[in-house]
């Protein structure tokens, strides 16, 4: 009998210890998306304004084809190796906070139960401007508390947009720390990960990043993410007002 039972456990051992070692094995790959603006008549000649139907379209093939949508936390335990990475995995990223995200794409992520997330420029919370046919609208602090409340993290992308990733020290310390302090104080929930405002960093900045405790910060472009991505320059695919679904098809599987 004794017999029996250790040839039982020896056996369990061997199955976890095949399956954590496939499990190691698995290459991480993972796109993270980063949208703009999803409009119901988008304008053609803004790169980063798509139309809602293209983004129904795009959100029900992620549905459709059994994709996993990430938390921020998710992604990166997976990334950090912390964590098992499921069969498809997806980070969906929102830049901007325009008010446009909670009429159009966050009731498709509502219907569809989605995980995503916004990084907003606190100073512009609420405000407006552009032109009467292109008003760009940033959504309000009930707003995004409502989203927040639904499956929508709000991170950091500063508290004002711009070239700024060549500031110094201070002044990039007192524009993140603000908006930090400014998303926590509204959702009451965790501020750790950033985005760089049109895509830029430079070694201060990432040191003022660290510093102030984010445990990760991404840009613009380089493909799909993986486990060798620098913590701190996560690449994104950005979806824009030329792709399709078959585009973007091949950007979800090649990461361009």
């Amino acid at each position: 009998m004794k017999k029996f039972i250790i040839s039982i456990m020896s056996s369990l051992v061997l199955i976890l210890s095949f399956g954590l070692q496939a499990n190691a094995a698995t290459p991480v790959k993972i796109p993270v998306l980063m949208y703009h603006r999803i409009e119901v008549n988008a304008n053609k000649n803004d790169t980063w304004q798509i139309s809602l139907n293209e983004f129904k379209q795009e959100m029900n093939y992620l549905k459709s084809n059994g994709y996993t949508t990430l938390t921020n936390d998710q992604f990166y335990n997976i990334i950090t190796k912390k964590a098992p990475m499921p069969a498809k995995p997806i980070l969906l990223t929102f830049d901007g906070a325009t008010s446009d995200f909670y009429y159009n794409a966050y009731p498709i992520l509502k219907q569809y139960g989605f995980n995503s997330t916004e990084f907003v420029v606190t100073d512009q919370i609420g405000t407006s401007w552009g032109s009467p046919s292109d008003m760009i609208r940033i959504m309000t602090e009930e707003q995004l508390k409502t989203v927040a409340k639904n499956k929508v993290e709000l991170e950091n992308h500063s508290t004002t947009h711009g070239h700024i990733a060549n500031l110094g020290t201070t002044e990039l310390t007192r524009r993140v720390a603000g908006a930090t302090n400014k998303l926590q104080s509204m959702t009451n929930k965790p501020v750790g990960y950033f985005a760089y405002p049109f895509g830029e960093s430079s070694p201060n900045f990432v040191n003022v990043l660290k510093n102030l405790k984010v445990k990760m910060a991404f840009k613009v472009g380089g493909g799909l993410a993986t486990d060798s991505s620098d913590l701190m320059n996560m690449p994104r695919i950005g979806i824009v007002n030329t792709d399709n679904i078959t585009t973007f098809i091949r950007k979800i599987k090649t990461g361009y």
